[in-house]
């Protein structure tokens, strides 16, 4: 029976031994490492950023929201779709490169738009390196007990990345400074940039050499419009215009762009890989994982975990004001739309007319 959890196309030949396995799986886990710590390590910045750079809360929030909204709205087309269509090594070397200079831009921010802008950048770059690392991670392990445990693995990775961040943004911005949880991420890049051509050089995925235009439109708005009327909603309240109608354009757009993958010849997701149970089941497991690493962030009584929820009051309107559990709600959003767009396979792989069946 064919694989079809590769996007269509057969597992790579087998690494080269237990430790050329070892050191491939190590390296690209270690990215997605990486973009995991940086969701939470600028938390316990926050109030040092806020006090160099004399930004108020409605523009410290977007250090926050600016990285998340680039990543989860980018995620099905720069790093999904693109990986699909382009190289997978290329893409994640690319987005990788571009996350190392976001990052430097980051920690020589002079100006809270330099630094604002600079963390949307680091989240579009994010956005290419995950899916294209995760599609490296099942191409490289073939199906059965290799796979599992990889992905085990990465799943402990993304856990490992998103807890510690609180942990090394408390050490490193008490001894070295804020700017500090940005300027580590440059030479970690520039290790895992020198080390991508021992990556497998996967083969392009088959199946349509176009991008739906459509579909990527809808799904990119939809779901920056999703995490926009959150974070104003944690920002402002759930009542004001802005808010309602960010989330109502998020309703309008998902369910267009549900309608639009129905029809389209090579769509961005096709829908049919949601009806398998297990996939369901994998996906609900992501955004548990997701509310477990936002809530377990906020928890202890440590002095990492005290800058933190101060950095958490920041975003929610002021120190004096407990922050609200909707300052983190987009980080289950962001991995489960991970989720969904890394395994999401090629128009090869799963057909959407009804009765037809995949091809392989």
């Amino acid at each position: 029976m064919a694989d079809h959890s590769t996007n269509g196309a057969p597992p790579l030949p087998p690494a080269g031994g237990s430790r050329r396995a070892v050191f491939v799986l190590s390296l690209i886990c270690a990215a997605q490492f990486v973009l995991q710590l940086d969701f939470s390590i600028v938390n316990v910045a926050l109030p040092s950023i806020q006090r160099e750079l004399g930004m108020p809360p409605a523009e410290l929030q977007w250090i926050v929201t600016g990285y998340a909204l680039a990543f989860g709205s980018l995620l099905l087309l720069a790093g999904g779709r693109l990986a699909d269509l382009l190289s997978r090594r290329q893409v994640r070397a690319v987005g990788l490169a571009l996350f190392g200079i976001a990052s430097l831009a980051c920690g020589l921010a002079q100006w809270p738009i330099m630094l604002i802008i600079a963390r949307i950048v680091q989240g579009a770059a994010g956005a290419m390196v995950s899916p294209a690392a995760l599609s490296l991670l099942t191409t490289t392990n073939a199906e059965g007990a290799a796979r599992h445990r990889a992905l085990a693995i990465w799943q402990a990775t993304t856990a490992a990345g998103a807890t510690a961040g609180i942990v090394a943004g408390g050490l490193l911005t008490q001894y070295f400074g804020w700017r500090a949880v940005f300027l580590i991420n440059p030479p970690v890049i520039a290790i895992m940039l020198a080390l991508v051509p021992r990556l497998p050089a996967a083969k392009r995925s088959g199946g349509g050499g176009s991008v739906d235009v459509r579909g990527a439109l809808l799904v990119t708005t939809g779901i920056a419009a999703l995490i926009f009327g959150l974070s104003s909603g944690q920002q402002h309240g759930f009542t004001p215009p802005a808010t309602i109608i960010a989330l109502a354009l998020a309703v309008l757009l998902t369910t267009g762009f549900v309608f639009a993958e129905k029809r389209s010849a090579a769509p961005m997701l096709p829908l049919p890989i949601l009806a398998e149970p297990a996939r369901r089941a994998a996906i609900a497991a992501m955004l548990l994982i997701g509310a477990i690493l936002a809530g377990g962030g906020r928890s202890g009584g440590g002095g990492e975990d005290r800058e933190a929820d101060r950095g958490a009051g920041l975003l929610a309107g002021g120190e004096q004001r407990p922050a609200s559990p909707w300052s983190l709600a987009w980080t289950p959003l962001v991995i489960a739309i991970d989720a969904v767009g890394s395994a999401s396979p090629t128009p090869a792989a799963v057909s959407t007319r009804p009765g037809s069946t995949a091809a392989g």
